[in-house]
Formats: structure tokens, C-alpha cells, sequence
């Protein structure tokens, strides 16, 4: 029987497999979202755009808002968040992102390794996962959200580390 201590996060078991190891417990919880402004609270930071990209406060998924894509002039439409930093090779990332209208292709880059899908065009808000991305070489991360020449909202999005993606 593991003897514990209170007031301690350590646990000493005596047995024949482990006499005198101690054992540290490892803390668990929800993963934790990398990127910083998953519902567009109170603008658009992490996120840039080649076309016309505004925080939409009448359209969204969950309130207060969602980031509105136009498209503009010609060139395809899309929106990119870069905001996380330097990744570890062998690490892998899910992602998770509500998106409205008609986005062509919807890509997570982790250091060398790319993978997309290409969602339907949606009347109501609908959830996308990439699932257990895996960082081939070290590099940033990166969700890329790209339509031909039509618009598109996304909100509540999150890329966590692990293999299963987080839904807001």
C-alpha cells in the first residue's frame, strides 16, 4: 500500500519492484489552447489576411464575435494565424475550427509537415478537425483558412498539443 504524506505531491511506495523510488505525479488537466484569441473577443491579433478581414460582431459562433474573410480584388481569399511559436520535431498538434460559408481549403503546418481538408460550403457554423499532426522538423505552426473568391467566418478555434483536438 503506497504510503503518502500530506502536504506532499510526492508518493513513496515500498515493494519489491520499486523499494525507496519515489514517484512524482505528473499534473493533468484540459489541454491548453496555443492560440491566444480562439473567439475574436476583442479583435483580430495573431490573424493576417490578403484580403479584407474585419471582427465580425453580428455573425458568430459563440459571442462576441467571429473574423469575417471578404474576398478582395482577384486574389484568393484566406486567413493565417502564425501566432505560436517554435515547435519540437516529434510533437504532434490537432486542430479545431468552426467555420461558416465557402472556404476552399483549411491547412495546419507544423515545422515540415502540412495536411488539409477541404470543408463543404455551410450555411450554419460547423466544426473541422485536424487530428495528431506531426512536427517533422522544427519550424512554427501555422492555420492557414483559404476560399477561391467567396467569404467565409471562422470562430472559436484551438490548436492544442496531443492527438486529439480541443472543440470550443
Amino acid at each position: 500500500m503506497p504510503k503518502i504524506r500530506q502536504g506532499t505531491s510526492q508518493i513513496n511506495f515500498k515493494n519489491s519492484a520499486s523499494i525507496g523510488r519515489v514517484f512524482t505525479p505528473v499534473a493533468s488537466g484540459p489541454p491548453v489552447n496555443l492560440i491566444t484569441n480562439p473567439s475574436f473577443t476583442t479583435n483580430t491579433t495573431g490573424w493576417s489576411s490578403n484580403g479584407g478581414t474585419s471582427r465580425n460582431t453580428t455573425n458568430y459562433k459563440s459571442a462576441p464575435a467571429s473574423l469575417y474573410q471578404t474576398f478582395d480584388d482577384g486574389y484568393s481569399a484566406f486567413v493565417e494565424y502564425s501566432g505560436v511559436g517554435v515547435l519540437t520535431v516529434g510533437q504532434v498538434y490537432s486542430l479545431s475550427i468552426w467555420i461558416k460559408g465557402s472556404p476552399l481549403q483549411v491547412t495546419l503546418t507544423c515545422g515540415g509537415n502540412q495536411v488539409s481538408i477541404t470543408p463543404p460550403t455551410t450555411a450554419d457554423f460547423t466544426n473541422y478537425k485536424i487530428e495528431n499532426v506531426s512536427c517533422t522538423s522544427n519550424g512554427n505552426l501555422q492555420v492557414v483558412v483559404g476560399s477561391g473568391d467567396t467569404n467565409f467566418y471562422i470562430d472559436d478555434v484551438s490548436v492544442v498539443l496531443g492527438p486529439t483536438a480541443l472543440v470550443l
